[in-house]
């Protein structure tokens, strides 16, 4: 008799989808950021001052 699982733990599946948009998005952020020139507005953009 093998122990299988038939059905994960709802939190589990939750977790899983939601690193898998987290890093969906980093990609997307990523893709965004290098097409960034100096002269953009988020380019020149600093949130400390």
């Amino acid at each position: 008799m093998a122990n299988t699982i038939k059905h994960y733990h709802p939190l589990s599946r939750i977790l899983h989808w939601l690193v898998a948009v987290v890093v969906v998005g980093m990609f997307a952020l990523g893709y965004w950021m290098v097409g960034l020139n100096y002269y953009s507005e988020w380019y020149r953009t600093d949130p400390h001052h």
